[in-house]
């Protein structure tokens, strides 16, 4: 999980305001700096200390399969290798059923494997969608299916 400054301002301006802590904002110089990192240090570690936050927060993961087709003249594990690289995908693994649908072009079925992060599924899927269509030898990406996979506790 990604922590922002500007999250992590807010976090700690939340958790003034419920515990009704005066101190007053480092922006008007009114804490010294050590005093003020020592501050927000402290509201962090409570922060998770009491639970609210865990250090494996549950990210979920979601896997699509695909059918993909490509430029028989492009090489498939590039392809591949090219899709990995986008943003949240974590593993694409084919599976074995590979034809051919024209003298040009062949068609493969492909397994995503992705986290989302903050987007909507729907706003994920197009972006990757969109990525996809964007590798060098991809003539179009049918998406079959999209499940959210059950993680085991660790």
């Amino acid at each position: 999980m990604a922590i922002s400054r500007r999250w992590l301002r807010n976090l700690i301006l939340e958790e003034r305001v419920r515990k009704k802590i005066n101190i007053k904002d480092n922006t008007q110089g009114l804490i010294p700096g050590n005093e003020f990192r020592d501050v927000v240090e402290n509201e962090v570690k409570d922060y998770f200390t009491q639970g609210k936050i865990t250090e494996q927060d549950e990210i979920p993961v979601f896997e699509l399969k695909a059918r993909i087709t490509v430029r028989k003249n492009f090489n498939l594990e590039d392809v591949y290798t090219s899709v990995r690289a986008i943003e949240g995908v974590t593993i694409v693994s084919t599976e074995v059923e590979k034809r051919d649908v024209s003298v040009s072009l062949e068609k493969s079925v492909i397994k995503i494997k992705f986290l989302k992060a903050r987007l909507s599924l729907r706003h994920y899927k197009v972006m990757l969608y969109k990525h996809i269509m964007r590798v060098p030898g991809v003539v179009n990406i049918e998406f079959i299916m999209v499940k959210k996979l059950l993680q085991e506790p660790v």
